[in-house]
């Protein structure tokens, strides 16, 4: 994406494109552990958009399973760009997932 066309996704799509979600996966169900706040975004010729985020998190916020037998943790991020202009519309991105135990 050029500087330009980044920068005008900027603009008509309210400044905020981006929102980030960390998920731990179990046998039974998704939970939705946290969300990333955006500390920027960004249009530049090297990148063109681009967003930063910047959060510190304990490792017990990743302690995802609360079974004694099941002690690996499994968490994954999924970026969601949204688009307003033309018409309103998301798209996701996965992250590979992580496994340790926290």
């Amino acid at each position: 994406m050029t500087q330009q066309r980044a920068q005008e996704f900027i603009d008509t799509n309210g400044g905020n494109p981006f929102q980030v979600k960390v998920y731990g996966p179990d046998h039974f169900s998704t939970d939705l552990l946290f969300e990333v706040p955006m500390a920027g975004v960004g249009a530049s010729a090297e990148s063109g958009l681009s967003g930063d985020f910047d959060l510190v998190v304990l490792h017990w916020q990743l302690d995802e399973d609360d079974n004694f037998l099941d002690n690996d943790d499994e968490i994954f991020a999924v970026v969601t760009v949204r688009q307003e202009v033309p018409y309103p519309e998301t798209f996701d991105y996965y992250s590979n997932q992580l496994s340790h135990e926290y």
